[in-house]
Order: C-alpha cells, then structure tokens, then sequence
C-alpha cells in the first residue's frame, strides 16, 4: 500500500526493518521473515489467506515460536500495519521537505496514502480488517495504531518545526475521522471515494477555521494531490 518514493519506477520491494529497542541482527532479520511472509500471504488472499501455519513454514520458524512473539492473526497483521505505516511517515516527511505549508503538506500525503490503499488491494483488506478486529476489541495495538497515525499527521503538518497544540488538535481529529471511515471500509459501508471526500472535507474545514476562509469543495481540494503509487507491496 505504502510504496516507498525511491522504489515507484523499479516494482521491487526493499526490507524494511523497523528499529525498535535496539533489537539483534537475528531479531531484525526473524522480523522481516514473518512481515515477508505475511504480506506475500495476503496479497494472494487477503486476510483470510494469512494462514500461522503458512507463515511460520515460509519464514523458517515452527508455529510455536511464531505464536510466541504473535499470537494470532490479527495480532501478526496489526503489527505489520504499525510497520507499514511507519515507512509510509519516513519517505512522506522527507518527500515533503520542500513543500511550504502544513495543510498542503497534509493533502498530499492523505492523497498519497489513499491512492497507495487503493491500489493494494487484499494487503489494504487484510491489514484494515485486522486492524477493525484489534479495535471493537479494545485492544491496546488499535490504541497504538491510533496514535501512531495521529502522530504521522503531525508531522506531515509541523515539517522540520516544532509540535504545536494546534497541529496536535488538527491531527488527532482526522485521526478519527480516518479511524471512522477505515472501519466503514472494512464493513463495506463505505469505499476508497468515501474516504477520500471525508479526509479532504474534513481538511478543508480544518484549513478554513485556521485561516478564516470558506472551504473549497473537497473535490477541488484533493485535484491537485493525485498521487500515482506503483503497486508493489502494501508499503513499498
């Protein structure tokens, strides 16, 4: 979904292998493995095609060492959302360092990351439907989630300056109009259209409260922030 900018013109899909606590050589490496094998898995079948089983084989583990670290499906599947859009934030804030504008900066990676949705097809229906599971089970991982896509938010709109109360107010509400719409689409009340017209109306509202204008149409809004995502992986 989350294709990385460097890699929109070769369709190859580079690791990427998150940092989180300093972990070994043979940690990062099992980690790639299992991430691997479960996006390969549910881009032939979405979720219900991201078999324990399966993935432990194809990632050289046995199934108990696999269920130790993730102990379950939607558990595995979460966590690969956390890492996919943790690369979607790294290669969006630095392809949009030279964009002026916390709002402008804002459309175009909404746009970025719903075109790249789009186009992943069963890895977008595996990885959201996990993640709705995760949510109406109050799990910690969907607070995580949550937080973690406010946070992008912001730094879409700061850029290289520091976090105001105001980017903090911004994003923490499209986070929740982001988080309402994606499990819309996971129960097919809503689609990629849907989605689109909620972030943008929601940006353009946001947008004209700080400056005081009327907002554009959220059609006219996101014109200029269609973003063509090579379909390679989920994230890249």
């Amino acid at each position: 979904m989350l294709t990385s900018p460097g890699d929109l013109d070769t369709g190859t899909t580079p690791a990427h292998i998150p940092q989180v606590d300093d972990p070994t050589v043979s940690q990062q490496d099992r980690r790639r493995r299992i991430f691997d094998a479960a996006i390969g898995a549910a881009s032939d079948g979405g979720y219900t095609g991201v078999q324990m089983r399966e993935i432990a084989a194809t990632a050289g583990l046995s199934i108990r060492s696999l269920r130790r670290h993730y102990p379950s499906t939607t558990h595995l599947l979460v966590t690969a959302l956390t890492d996919e859009l943790a690369w979607f934030d790294q290669h969006w804030q630095s392809r949009l360092d030279r964009t002026s504008g916390g709002f402008t900066r804002l459309r175009m990676a909404v746009a970025g990351l719903i075109s790249a949705m789009e186009r992943a097809g069963h890895i977008t229906e595996a990885l959201t439907r996990a993640y709705a599971l995760s949510f109406f089970r109050a799990s910690e991982q969907a607070q995580t989630v949550r937080r973690q896509t406010s946070d992008m938010f912001v730094g879409f709109m700061r850029g290289g300056e520091a976090d105001t109360m105001a980017h903090r107010h911004v994003a923490d509400i499209l986070a929740d109009v982001w988080t309402a719409n994606v499990l819309a689409l996971v129960q097919r009340r809503a689609g990629f259209d849907d989605l689109r017209r909620q972030m943008f109306s929601t940006i353009d509202l946001l947008d004209s409260r700080s400056t005081g204008q009327l907002p554009a149409s959220a059609a006219t809004s996101s014109a200029g922030c269609v973003v063509e995502v090579a379909p390679t992986s989920y994230a890249r």
